[in-house]
């Protein structure tokens, strides 16, 4: 037998035509699992309707929002103990590592210092002799060179370096130590 739309129409409780009113009558004279459903409906709504609302025991709320207080500061205190015991290992492997080092550097510090002052003095040198050579060359050629060149050949440069800087960056071998 086809249950479909009279066990729909007995759910739904929607407003019926006359005659899909007496067609569900008919139905539910001649059909048992039907009745007990229309039957089983008329109690859930009955009792829906005299039930009470129930409501919360007095302090309920503010339990409930010292409960969610007493989370989130259990969170934070995690977070905060997380990150402090990280900091703290992280502290104490650079002390080691670091550790492991100082002899070798103490015996040859006097050469990496000097080393250091050697390069540093060499490019100071280097700009310097850059600058002797370019600044003559500037200086008459801002003087010879219209404005309009000079614009243009800065663009030009700048979008060069631009594109070489991007593609470089995407380069996965420029990140690559081998």
């Amino acid at each position: 037998m086809n249950h479909q739309p009279f066990e729909t129409w007995i759910l739904l409780e929607t407003k019926l035509t006359p005659a899909q009113n007496r067609e569900l009558l008919n139905h539910l004279r001649t059909c048992p699992q039907c009745r007990r459903l229309a039957q089983s409906t008329r109690e859930i709504t009955h009792l829906f309707k005299t039930t009470p609302t129930p409501y919360p025991l007095p302090g309920f709320t503010t339990r409930w929002k010292r409960r969610l207080n007493q989370k989130e500061q259990g969170k934070k205190n995690l977070i905060t103990w997380v990150t402090l015991s990280a900091l703290t290992l992280t502290v104490i492997l650079t002390m080691i590592s670091f550790s492991t080092q100082i002899p070798s550097l103490s015996e040859h510090f006097p050469q990496l210092l000097t080393a250091f002052i050697s390069l540093t003095t060499r490019w100071i040198t280097f700009i310097t002799s850059l600058q002797n050579i370019f600044s003559p060359l500037f200086r008459v050629g801002i003087k010879l060179i219209p404005s309009t060149w000079i614009f243009a050949f800065a663009i030009s440069l700048s979008g060069i370096t631009i594109a070489w800087l991007v593609t470089l960056s995407k380069s996965n071998s420029f990140f690559i130590r081998r």
